[in-house]
């Protein structure tokens, strides 16, 4: 069996990626697209009704215009598990403490996270585990489930509905963002929460306006 065969990820993931579709499909016409830049465009040009088209662990957002040239689904692999769908969903799951946590496979729809489930890899989330941790963790789940699914996809299987449901509710970047903007009143309760789920001491997201200037931690002041 051989075929088209389009890999949409990053720069990392590739080496662990392209094995698995050489092992199961030797002679497909394999193209890898990492980045954002010039995705689009090049899904555009090389797209044709039977591309398989596979995702994984990347922030481009398949357009409608690109499916509806498809005969058979797209797939995604996404890093987090489908109570989380969207943007930077291992904050969220810091924040509101999921006990439980993992990676989705399914199907692309237009809509981001919302295609039919057809894989769950879960794994239990420690107390205190920091977002990069977290986040590091479900993409090794991803890659477990891309192992474990993509040989059945490659051989264009039927995989069944996992008969799991995403979350009504996807995350935006604008309510990450929201998230990150605290208020001068916030208690030290809410502040302990916010910083370690949204800044962490590794990224300077976290700010606060004041009089209509724009305050960031100096974390310097904490070595």
């Amino acid at each position: 069996m051989s075929g088209r065969v389009i890999l949409v990820t990053n720069d990392a993931s590739v080496d662990r990626l392209r094995p698995v579709i050489r092992a199961t499909l030797p002679t497909a016409d394999l193209t890898v697209l990492t980045g954002r830049k010039g995705v689009i465009e090049t899904l555009q040009d090389r797209v044709t009704p039977d591309t398989l088209l596979v995702c994984f662990s990347t922030g481009v957002i398949i357009p409608n215009t690109v499916l509806s040239r498809l005969k058979g689904p797209a797939y995604n692999f996404h890093a987090a598990s489908p109570e989380y769908p969207g943007r930077d969903p291992h904050h969220f799951a810091v924040y509101y403490t999921a006990k439980r946590y993992g990676a989705t496979a399914h199907e692309v729809a237009a809509r981001v996270d919302s295609g039919r489930v057809i894989g769950v890899e879960w794994f239990e989330v420690a107390p205190s585990t920091p977002p990069k941790a977290l986040r590091e963790a479900a993409v090794e789940a991803a890659f477990r489930l891309y192992g474990t699914l993509m040989p059945r996809i490659l051989r264009r299987e039927h995989v069944p509905a996992a008969g799991v449901e995403w979350s009504e509710h996807t995350w935006t970047r604008k309510e990450f963002l929201e998230m990150c903007r605290i208020s001068p009143t916030i208690d030290r309760e809410e502040f302990e929460r916010c910083y370690f789920a949204f800044d962490g001491g590794e990224y300077d997201n976290l700010t606060m306006v004041v009089h209509g200037h724009l305050f960031r931690i100096d974390k310097r002041s904490r070595q």
